[in-house]
């Protein structure tokens, strides 16, 4: 496995998030939790054009974002579920339209080619899957790029 973003200790597999037609592989042990939106009720708080925007989780308040395949926060109506990834002691939820575990041996993760990395090139990799490809990406990483696109569209947080 040649890959910037490797897998965290014996992972025993991966979440395929699926949104905008583009696939987000997580490590297993990033996921914290899966919601249907159906299902949120008065887990799930709701802004002024009735878009999700916080999911309750264990106690607390957790930002969910609705997002492009470029990373770009979109709006739009709520996608079919909730992926809460956790990055420490930070958690961070994502709408996805389907949501799947693979196992480990099903996922083979390649380095980006040279031409598509900078020195500003987040630890991301491209995650063969068996019927599709994504990026894998630690959850650290998927919550600094969410958070810079969310400043750089509203400025301060």
């Amino acid at each position: 496995m040649h890959s910037r973003a490797q897998p965290k200790g014996n992972s025993v597999g991966y979440i395929a998030a699926t949104f905008d037609d583009m696939t987000l592989v997580l490590d297993q042990d990033e996921a914290e939790a899966v919601k249907d939106t159906e299902d949120l009720g008065s887990e799930g708080f709701t802004d002024a054009s009735n878009r999700l925007v916080v999911v309750e989780h264990d106690g607390e308040s957790v930002p969910v974002f609705r997002l492009s395949r470029t990373f770009q926060p979109e709006d739009g109506a709520s996608r079919a579920f909730v992926l809460i990834a956790k990055a420490g002691n930070e958690r961070l939820g994502l709408m996805c339209d389907n949501v799947r575990t693979i196992r480990t041996n099903q996922v083979r993760l390649e380095q980006l080619p040279a031409c598509m990395q900078t020195a500003a090139t987040h630890a991301i990799s491209i995650a063969h899957l068996q019927d599709a490809i994504g990026f894998h990406c630690p959850a650290d990483v998927l919550m600094q790029m969410t958070y810079t696109q969310q400043t750089d569209r509203h400025g301060d947080r």
